[in-house]
């Protein structure tokens, strides 16, 4: 067991609680950004592309302007 002692330099206990609880939440965050991204995982691959082309085009939209 960790020993600590309040004192004048360091008035405030460490903050174990909080770093567990916080340490859960992500995990629960993380779980459920997972199920979201099973149950529309088509829809994801859809706009990934759809984004991908965009910024492809925007790129060679850039080129085109400039050589010509």
């Amino acid at each position: 067991m960790i020993e600590y002692r309040i004192s004048a330099l360091n008035p405030k206990p460490p903050q174990l609680v909080t770093f567990a609880k916080n340490k859960v939440f992500i995990a629960r965050m993380f779980k459920k950004l997972m199920e979201l991204y099973r149950e529309y995982k088509e829809y994801v691959r859809v706009d990934l592309v759809m984004y991908a082309v965009m910024i492809l085009l925007i790129v060679l939209y850039f080129i085109y302007t400039v050589a010509f």
